[in-house]
């Protein structure tokens, strides 16, 4: 099983929440680890259904910052060459586009 510590970022890969990100809050021998969601919200979850992100990866709020700012950057005309694109993720990660328009009407 992948090492997951307190205080690390994981996402969930079934049930409910999949694909979801969480912060570990604590892990207990039996294989259960309780879970805060970005909402705020906690959950229990079995380690299986955990997934420890790679090195290289990034949570989606980190991406839709980047995607944000490289639109706020740009003249207005110029943005809109992003919906493309904010649309295609959306698709892959339900949601991001609404976390992309809090700065970028999308």
């Amino acid at each position: 099983m992948a090492d997951i510590k307190q205080g690390i970022m994981v996402s969930l890969k079934r049930g409910k929440h999949a694909g979801q990100a969480a912060e570990v809050v604590t892990k207990n021998d039996k294989g259960e680890v309780v879970l805060k969601l970005d909402s705020g919200e906690f959950v229990v979850a079995n380690e299986a259904n955990v997934r420890v992100p790679d090195a290289a990866t990034i949570t989606e709020d980190a991406l839709a910052d980047i995607v944000s700012n490289q639109i706020k950057s740009l003249p207005a005309e110029h943005g809109k060459a992003f919906d493309g694109l904010i649309s295609q993720l959306d698709d892959a990660l339900p949601g991001f586009a609404s976390k992309v328009s809090q700065v970028y009407p999308v």
